[in-house]
Parts: structure tokens; C-alpha cells; sequence
């Protein structure tokens, strides 16, 4: 991974996850806070979403690429 994201960063994750029930189903959804809560999607972050929910970090790529209300880049 290139960035580090730092602990307290990857709790919020963790949270956001659990608190749509781990569900790959609400993955959009996760995204949507996710993205709120840190600015953007690295993959780091996208990492840390497909292991909570057991799915391949590809499929959340694929969805945070596909959307264009996502961004893997900070904004400013």
C-alpha cells in the first residue's frame, strides 16, 4: 500500500462498516460515509471496506471507479 493510513482513521472504517451490518449488499452506501468521513477513497480505504465485508478489493474498485461522485484523489 502507498499511503499509511493511520489507526484512528481505519476504526472509523471499521465502524461505518459494521454499522451497515458487513453487508456487500450496502457497499455503496459504506462508500457514500466513507468518503464523507475521509475526503476521498485510496485504496487503502477500499482495502479496509472488502476485508470487512469478504469481498475482492477489485469489486470495490470497480465501483468507486464507476460512480462519479467517488474520488480516489483529495479534493483542494
Amino acid at each position: 500500500m502507498s499511503e499509511k493510513i493511520c489507526s484512528s482513521v481505519v476504526e472509523k472504517i471499521e465502524a461505518i462498516c459494521d454499522k451497515f451490518g458487513n453487508k456487500p449488499g450496502e457497499l455503496i452506501n459504506i462508500l457514500h460515509e466513507a468518503q464523507h468521513t475521509v475526503g476521498y477513497l485510496p485504496i487503502e480505504v477500499q482495502a479496509i471496506i472488502a476485508r470487512k465485508l469478504n469481498i475482492p478489493v477489485n469489486r470495490v474498485y470497480g465501483v468507486v471507479t464507476f460512480y462519479a461522485f467517488f474520488t480516489m484523489t483529495p479534493k483542494g
